[in-house]
């Protein structure tokens, strides 16, 4: 709202004067109230440019991803399936731990609880 009483939708104006030729764009702000002219005037300023950094954040090529066959924890990374600005993703595959087993002889007696006991002592 202005000191007039009258209202304006600077968004609609910006929306219109974005595309106008200089000349039909001065009318423009010389037919607006003085704060609403030179709100439209800032706007307009602060996007010169923008199309320009936007396309230069859209169109930089992307860094190589690093960490294809690469082993996190129990993870070994396969294939890339997709790449952003912040982060790569790939495919992983579990790799089994390394374990280790201990063997009785054949017709060799254990209870349950020294089975138990041979678990425990293996972790």
């Amino acid at each position: 709202m202005t000191g007039d009483g009258a209202t304006y939708d600077i968004r609609a104006l910006f929306d219109r004067a974005i595309g106008l030729p200089p000349a039909q764009l001065l009318a423009l702000l010389q037919s607006l109230p003085q704060t609403v002219g030179e709100e439209l005037k800032a706007l307009l300023q602060a996007d010169e440019g923008a199309a320009t950094f936007l396309a230069g954040a859209v169109d930089r090529e992307l860094p190589e991803p690093a960490g294809s066959g690469q082993q996190f924890g129990t993870f070994r990374t396969a294939e890339l399936l997709g790449r952003g600005g912040m982060s790569s993703v790939f495919k992983a595959h579990r790799i089994a731990r390394p374990a280790r087993a201990r063997s009785f002889p054949a017709g060799t007696a254990i209870s349950g609880r020294a089975l138990s006991s041979q678990h425990r002592s293996l972790d």
